[in-house]
């Protein structure tokens, strides 16, 4: 019988235990496992340095996943994950405006950019797979708190430490998004740069991703906007139909 790589194994074991209480500093680990602090910040050495975790960008001493994870994921359980129902619709969208598409989906109290597909335009927006940001940041984040209910919005407001200043803006912003069916911004993440973002529900009609459109600000205009929000609408809403026919499905099989 081979012998265990027990580095190995402590590494791993940290890494979980990192997942489950992500974000986390060094000291807690070293608490939890029992085991020295030197010894976890070799062992995070050598996860950041493979692309498993990374400092975490609101608290730069402590530590979370890294978008590698994503990509592992991808291959676990069934073939046909909202993803893959996904993105078929996605290339379509790009294709027919020309403008970069991206896919979102809801992590907790935070949303990550899961898949992108570049638009054909010479000068386009970028946009990159792995983005983590909180749900109090930018259009994705407003649109998935305009459709939560109240009470889980405001506890994740209230984990989040959000003041009440920008959560009058944020519920100012949700009467639009919901009387709009999409969110709207301009140079909210990146100057020059504007999206509109569309809503992907679940089977419980609860907001577990988005449809984005990535418009370089100076090709937008009031009519392109609406043009543009209409179709990541019916993206978003096609994908929704999509995993609800196929969740349908599965619960028949069983």
């Amino acid at each position: 019988m081979a012998r265990i790589n027990q580095s190995a194994v402590f590494t791993l074991r940290m890494l979980e235990e990192l997942a489950r209480r992500q974000p986390v500093g060094v000291s807690t680990l070293a608490r939890e496992l029992g085991i020295p602090k030197s010894n976890v910040q070799r062992a995070l050495a050598t996860l950041e340095e493979a692309g498993w975790i990374r400092p975490d960008s609101d608290v730069g001493s402590q530590w979370v996943l890294g978008y590698k994870v994503l990509s592992i994921a991808r291959q676990v359980g069934n073939e046909h994950c909202l993803r893959d129902l996904a993105v078929p619709q996605l290339e379509l969208l790009s294709l027919e405006t020309g403008e970069t598409v991206g896919m979102a989906m809801r992590d907790g109290d935070h949303w990550v950019i899961v898949e992108v597909r570049e638009g054909s335009h010479p000068v386009r927006a970028v946009t990159q797979v792995g983005v983590r940001m909180p749900l109090e940041i930018a259009g994705t984040g407003h649109l998935i708190l305009a459709y939560l209910p109240e009470e889980e919005r405001n506890c994740i407001l209230d984990h989040r430490g959000v003041a009440e200043p920008q959560r009058r803006l944020i519920r100012e912003r949700i009467v639009t998004i919901r009387r709009d069916g999409f969110a709207y911004s301009k140079g909210e993440m990146l100057e020059g740069v504007a999206a509109v973002v569309a809503p992907i529900f679940d089977t419980a009609n609860r907001p577990v991703g988005t449809v984005g459109i990535t418009v370089p600000s100076h090709r937008v205009t009031p009519v392109s906007i609406k043009s543009l929000g209409a179709r990541a609408v019916a993206v978003g809403a096609e994908i929704t139909r999509l995993a609800t026919a196929l969740s349908r499905t599965a619960s028949c099989a069983t």
